[in-house]
Order: structure tokens, then sequence, then C-alpha cells
């Protein structure tokens, strides 16, 4: 299963994307940075977006995916996410306003670009290929879920944006099979109380969150905000010494495949 990273940072500035998360050529996890990080043949791939929550860095590229998949798809894009995330994309984003609702482009009787599919909080979802991801509801200021991805032998965690949480730690700690977590640090100490308040991450509550971990696996870290990336990396080198690895935007993982 390859792993590449379209966007890793908690924002978007020269060189920073935000958040996109592409599982070998047709999942996705978040639409943060797609169309600018990807050719037009690697986008008509993507079958499968699932969306963690409905802020922004996360969406973003969702719209301009839609724009140029229209009149190229033989079937919709399906877009994945909770009742609370489709009731917003809806009403805020595809709503003809911002945004033309390409869950009606084109019109019957031929098929639309976008296909929105509800997601239901710790209900997996079976996909093609024998792989299914399980959403994960988090600690955020909106509804958010991190994606645990799982095929044969293996499995994989995103957190997602959140704060300080405990399902999350539960189902890792579950799973024999788990490959790596991806984890959210979007602030520096020095910013703790508007990271508690916008429910983030700082160094020091990430190895706070990561003594609830009971499995040696491999960290990596995304959602640096680029106006104090420097000042977190050198943080995390002295908070989170040997305690993980920080993604960059236009990185690629090998996560293993077949039995464990």
């Amino acid at each position: 299963m390859d792993l590449h990273i379209l966007g890793a940072e908690g924002g978007e500035l020269f060189g920073y994307k935000p958040a996109s998360f592409l599982f070998q050529e047709d999942l996705l996890i978040d639409a943060g940075s797609i169309c600018s990080t990807l050719r037009l043949e690697a986008l008509l791939q993507i079958e499968h977006v699932f969306l963690s929550h409905t802020h922004l860095d996360h969406i973003k590229d969702l719209g301009l995916l839609a724009d140029l998949l229209t009149g190229l798809h033989s079937k919709p894009l399906k877009i994945y996410g909770t009742a609370d995330v489709l009731k917003t994309l809806r009403e805020h984003y595809f709503n003809n306003k911002i945004w033309p609702d390409f869950t009606q482009i084109p019109p019957p009787p031929m098929m639309p670009v976008l296909e929105l599919v509800e997601l239901e909080p710790m209900v997996t979802v079976h996909l093609p290929g024998d792989r299914s991801v399980l959403p994960i509801p988090v600690h955020h200021t909106v509804p958010t879920c991190a994606f645990l991805v799982m095929w044969p032998g293996h499995s994989f965690l995103y957190s997602a944006d959140t704060g300080p949480t405990d399902l999350l730690w539960q189902v890792a700690n579950q799973r024999d099979d788990l490959r790596g977590l991806i984890l959210d640090v979007a602030f520096p100490i020095r910013m703790q109380m508007i990271a508690n308040l916008a429910k983030h991450l700082t160094p020091q509550t990430a190895k706070e969150e990561l003594r609830k971990l009971k499995r040696d696996i491999p960290i990596y870290y995304f959602h640096l905000k680029p106006a104090f990336y420097q000042e977190m990396v050198d943080e995390m080198a002295q908070i989170l010494p040997g305690m993980g690895t920080i993604l960059r935007s236009g990185q690629e993982l090998w996560l293993g495949s077949g039995p464990a």
C-alpha cells in the first residue's frame, strides 16, 4: 500500500500544502491539496474521497476537482462524510452560490459528477480491493472523524484534526496489525491557549497523548502551521526526540502489503 502525501501542513503558503493523503491511486483522505499536486490522469483514478470534517483546509480542492472531472468520469466520484459533514457541504459549499451543486450536474438521466455517501461513526465501510475504512470520532471544534484504513494484514491510522481524545487510542491499542499513525500537531507550546480553543495539539499535548498509545509503531506528524513551522520543528526535536517523523507535502510512504 502506497501513501502519497499530497498535503501535510496546517495551512497554505509557498512550499506548504493543506491536508490530503492518497492511498494507492484511488482512495483519498481529505481534500485540501489535490488539483495543485496531481496531473489530470491521476485525478481521474480517484474513486473514493473520505472527509474528516469540513474546515476549509480539508475540503478546499473538492470543488475544483469536481469541475475538472465534469464530462470525464463514467461514474460519480464518491464523497464520504458523516451526516454533519454532508449537510455542511450541501448548505455551504455545493449550494449554487459558493460553487455549483455537482451532485446534480449533469442532470438526470446522466450520472452526476459527485455522489455523497453518509458515514456512521464506528461503522466500517468496505471498498473494492479488500480494503475498508473505519471512521472514529475525535475531539475538534466541528464534528470530525479520524480514519483507520485497513487492508489484509495491515492497518494505518489518521487522526485528522484533534485535541486530546480517547477513542482514537482505544482503537489503536486494539490493532495488532497497526503499521503507523498520522497525528495532528498544529501550534507551538507558547500558543497552548489557542490550541486548546481550536482543539488541536501542541508538541507538549501530543507527547501527553502518545502516552495513551501502548504499541511501538511509526508516528508521523502533520498539520504544523506554516507561520510557525521552524519554531515547531525545533520544539518537537526537544519535546518529542526520537518519537516520530514530521511529514512534508510530496513525500511517499510504503505501508506494506500482504499478510502481516
